[in-house]
């Protein structure tokens, strides 16, 4: 069968079958050798848990749970009727969200570029070392990026027909998703503002646009509403001050210590109120600082065979679609981390979208090269050229994901089953923020352990009706930590076990 008779047969929908099935066999292989679990993994599980058993929405930390929306640990709930582990129903749901945003890659690249192109960006996104780590976290990036992509192909239908029932389902989407994280609400302001630029003197699309709008608040009201309830304030998110204390404090602070050393306790020996104060000459430093940062950590998690041509595919995909409201809103959804995250902290799995961006402009690049330098071997020079591509990715997944590895251990997780094993009637443990993970299988509630001397933690612990105390033996307090790394029995504390990072010690009573 002749080349030409081969690719009439093979369709683009084939090539996007099969990158669904890979992207799923990698991820399922990812499974056994990584740590699913992370803190914020614990807050959605927690209050996934508490949603099943009618108790409200809680935190680790007992009370309503005002940081994390509850969107994701909804969903985990209601999988906990099937999966009773909350670990493992938390990895169904990302892994599920994450295959299925293959196939939503293909038909959304469809709108921007032909069918082969489309096929070969969901291909390279199903080998994504990143796609692939996050399809096997308790984290909500899968499931967020999913429901983006459905709101971006609902979006191309509503300006294809101009229906409003493909606003409503728009506005409904992305209401979701603001539920699974709060960014959903700034990709609502792109899509009105493109819409606004599109709409031009319509009246009819310019009430559709409103209905859209008021469907998403009306899909937020109950968490803005359980928000203001619980923390005595109007807004979207309650976590904005903390990332911004977070993100100064990494300024600041030696590497694995910004998150505790934002825990002071004042002088009534309360934790200090987080400085919400912005100081723009800060702030700015900051941004440019962290946009070098993911600019020069793009190429490494793309690969530099595809990075290359991301800068040519990005000129004629603009050339192309300036014009295009709906290919615009695409281009501007998918680098909006580039645009809003340098001013807090940023990390690799916030930064899927932009690799999307940077995937398709890559393929568009490529074919584009090719097309200009190549004429009588046109097909061999861009196969050869995603063949390259297609073996970076398979080996960063080997380096990033560990694929060849034996099965991963999570220490924290084995330091929290002793814990839950050894000391079944304690109901809370004083750790730090990192080691939340160990609290959670501890089944313990959490005491947040002050960035303060020991001796000063020691009595805020009692305070609080504590009586263990898990020390890491680095990323916090020096005092802190040098007790931990060489702990000893005092008229205060008992050693209780050792590890290769963490000490537990129980306070004497009285």
């Amino acid at each position: 069968m002749g080349g030409n008779n081969i690719m009439n047969w093979i369709k683009p929908g084939h090539c996007c079958a099969v990158a669904v099935f890979v992207g799923l066999i990698l991820s399922v292989a990812c499974w056994r050798t990584i740590c699913p679990v992370t803190p914020d993994s614990c807050n959605y599980m927690v209050g996934a848990l508490s949603l099943q058993e009618g108790s409200g929405y809680q935190s680790i930390k007992g009370g309503p749970q005002v940081m994390f929306p509850p969107g994701f640990s909804g969903l985990i709930a209601a999988t906990l009727s099937i999966i009773s582990d909350p670990v493992n129903a938390g990895r169904l749901i990302s892994l599920l969200f994450s295959t299925a945003s293959i196939l939503l890659v293909y038909f959304l690249v469809r709108h921007i570029a032909s069918p082969w192109q489309a096929a070969a960006t969901a291909l390279l996104f199903a080998l994504l070392p990143l796609r692939v780590r996050l399809s096997g976290m308790v984290w909500t990036e899968s499931t967020y990026t999913a429901l983006l992509f459905i709101a971006l192909l609902l979006l191309f239908k509503w300006y294809k027909t101009g229906e409003s029932l493909w606003a409503v389902l728009v506005g409904t989407t992305l209401g979701v998703a603001y539920l699974i994280r709060p960014e959903g609400l700034l990709i609502l302001g792109v899509v009105a503002g493109f819409a606004l630029l599109g709409l031009r003197n319509s009246k009819k699309r310019l009430a559709q646009l409103l209905l859209m709008v008021a469907i998403f608040m009306l899909v937020a009201a109950p968490y803005v509403a359980y928000l203001h309830k619980n923390t005595g304030k109007w807004g979207f998110t309650n976590k904005t001050a903390y990332n911004l204390a977070v993100a100064d404090a990494m300024m600041k602070a030696s590497p694995g210590t910004p998150w505790a050393r934002i825990h002071r306790l004042n002088n009534e020996g309360e934790f200090k109120t987080l400085n919400t104060q912005l100081h723009l000459r800060s702030m700015a430093r900051r941004a440019v600082g962290n946009e070098f940062r993911m600019l020069e950590r793009l190429p490494y998690l793309l690969s530099p065979a595809l990075f290359a041509f991301v800068g040519l595919g990005l000129i004629v995909l603009i050339a192309r679609n300036l014009r295009t409201p709906a290919v615009a809103t695409i281009l501007l959804v998918c680098a909006a981390p580039l645009i809003y995250l340098p001013v807090f902290h940023w990390e690799d799995r916030m930064l899927l979208t932009v690799l999307l961006l940077g995937l398709v402009a890559a393929v568009v690049g490529i074919t584009t090269a090719v097309d200009l330098a190549v004429n009588r071997w046109r097909r061999g020079s861009l196969a050869a050229i995603m063949a390259v591509a297609v073996v970076f990715l398979l080996a960063y997944n080997v380096e990033y994901n560990g694929l060849l590895r034996s099965p991963a251990s999570c220490p924290r997780q084995a330091v929290g089953l002793w814990i839950h094993s050894h000391f079944p009637q304690q109901q809370s443990l004083a750790t730090s923020g990192r080691l939340i993970p160990a609290c959670f299988f501890a089944g313990k509630r959490l005491v947040l352990l002050p960035y303060e001397p020991l001796d000063v933690a020691t009595e805020y612990v009692r305070e609080q009706g504590t009586a263990l105390m898990l020390l890491p033996k680095a990323g916090h307090e020096s005092s802190i930590c040098a007790y931990a790394a060489a702990p000893r029995d005092t008229d205060k504390l008992v050693v209780c076990n050792e590890w290769a990072d963490y000490t537990l010690v129980r306070l004497r009573d009285g």
